[in-house]
């Protein structure tokens, strides 16, 4: 399986734009790429970025997968994070689309962000980055939608 962006940082909205014209014959005869999407909070809202990836990926029937989005805390208060992250588990749940959350730092399971600098709440500053922010939401989602684990 190869995992391939698209132009303008891999958004949904790109796609069509980036892949269109050759995304069903890329990869031929093997058909081992899935096309990766990245969104954040007030970039695109979730109902805007199903439509982009429902229509590229029924149009061309191939896969796509969201290999990155997440709570930009730094710039976006709590509210903005929670609701997006929410909007985007349910679209990945709803057209069954995998989905990986974008995480950098020390992990750390802290439900809350560490600190969130718009909302100046949370445990801090410094902010140190909390690679499981909010995973009181993601971390459900992925124990309903995951394939199973395999067994030995």
């Amino acid at each position: 399986m190869i995992l391939v962006g698209s132009a303008d940082w891999s958004h949904s909205r790109s796609l069509e734009q980036t892949w269109g014209p050759v995304a069903s014959t890329a990869d031929a005869p093997y058909n081992n790429l899935v096309f990766a999407f990245h969104d954040y909070p007030l970039d695109n809202h979730p109902w805007i970025v199903q439509k982009h990836i429902v229509k590229f990926r029924d149009t061309h029937q191939v896969p796509v997968m969201c290999t990155e989005f997440g709570a930009t805390h730094w710039d976006k208060g709590e509210t903005v994070c929670r609701e997006f992250q929410a909007g985007m588990l349910t679209l990945c749940a709803r057209e069954r689309v995998g989905w990986m959350i974008w995480a950098l730092g020390k992990l750390t399971d802290q439900p809350r962000n560490p600190y969130n600098e718009v909302d100046k709440v949370g445990f801090g500053p410094p902010r140190s980055m909390d690679s499981c922010a909010y995973s009181d939401q993601w971390i459900p989602a992925a124990r309903i939608t995951a394939s199973p684990f395999p067994q030995p």
